[in-house]
C-alpha cells in the first residue's frame, strides 16, 4: 500500500510540472517616451497561465503583471489590465497576445510616462 501511495504521488507530482503553461520568451523592447522611440534588445520575460489569469514577469524590473484572460482558444490568449493602481504609478492600459503555437508574445502597454511595446519568440520552461 505504501508503494502504490508513492506511485500515485509521483505520478500526480510529473502531471503538475509535465503540463504546466510556463514560458520564458526572449523579447525586443521599443518605448515612446513622448520625445522619441528608443529600443531595449533582449529582454526576458516569463509567462505562466492557467484557464483564467496570466502572469508575465518581468526580470529586467523583476515585476509582476497580472492580466485578466478574455479570449483563451487554441490558438491564443488574449489578456489586459485596464488599471492604473497595480504599481501606484504607471500602467494605464495594457494589453498581452500570446499565440500558443507560434510560441510569439506581443505585449504593450501606455502610461502617463509614455508606451512601450514588445515582441519576441517564447520557449517552454
Amino acid at each position: 500500500m505504501k508503494k502504490l501511495s508513492l506511485y500515485i504521488f509521483l505520478v500526480l507530482m510529473f502531471c503538475n510540472v509535465g503540463f504546466a503553461n510556463n514560458f520564458y520568451c526572449n523579447v525586443d523592447s521599443y518605448g515612446f517616451d513622448g520625445n522619441k522611440w528608443r529600443s531595449y534588445p533582449d529582454n526576458v520575460f516569463l509567462i505562466t497561465y492557467d484557464n483564467q489569469n496570466l502572469i508575465m514577469t518581468d526580470t529586467a524590473i523583476n515585476s509582476d503583471w497580472n492580466f485578466e484572460i478574455i479570449k483563451n482558444d487554441k490558438d491564443h490568449i488574449s489578456a489586459v489590465i485596464a488599471a492604473g493602481a497595480q504599481f501606484g504609478r504607471r500602467p494605464i492600459f495594457e494589453s498581452i497576445i500570446f499565440y500558443k503555437k507560434e510560441l510569439f508574445v506581443v505585449f504593450a502597454y501606455s502610461a502617463n510616462d509614455g508606451i512601450t511595446i514588445n515582441k519576441g519568440q517564447c520557449f517552454r520552461k
